[in-house]
């Protein structure tokens, strides 16, 4: 009979318990990140066990790189779609500026003959009986 070669989640679990006392060693503020990196490498377990390597180190440590690189992609696009956010929100406070400036500016020059100093009250605007604008 022929000998069984353990399957790549086997050797990938024994090669994560050699790593155990670095782990524990770790911060516990790194002990996170450093799971997670064996967390990628579990992920691509299955591709990494056709490649069949005499060294195992080799497919854990591209799946994990694999697994850092898709996560820089999805971060790139969270910051692009911030920043497209955050252009659209800088667009819409240039127009309400604007629109500010220019009711300072009515608030400062009033009409004449609105509500000036000694005008006889509602002088600048005529009105109906009900108060309603004529």
């Amino acid at each position: 009979m022929g000998r069984t070669n353990p399957t790549f989640r086997n050797v990938l679990e024994a090669v994560k318990s050699r790593w155990g006392d670095y782990r524990r060693a770790l911060r516990r503020r790194d002990q996170t990140p450093f799971d997670r990196l064996f967390e990628y490498a579990d992920a691509h377990a299955d591709a990494a066990g056709y490649l069949n390597n005499d060294d195992p180190m080799e497919p854990i440590l591209v799946s994990m790189l694999l697994g850092q690189e898709k996560r820089l992609a999805e971060l790139d696009g969270r910051i692009a779609e911030l920043e497209d956010d955050t252009a659209e929100l800088d667009g819409r406070t240039g127009e309400l500026e604007a629109r500010i400036d220019g009711l300072e500016g009515r608030v400062a020059d009033p009409p004449a003959g609105a509500d000036e100093p000694g005008a006889p009250a509602g002088a600048g605007a005529a009105t109906t009986a009900d108060g309603g604008d004529a």
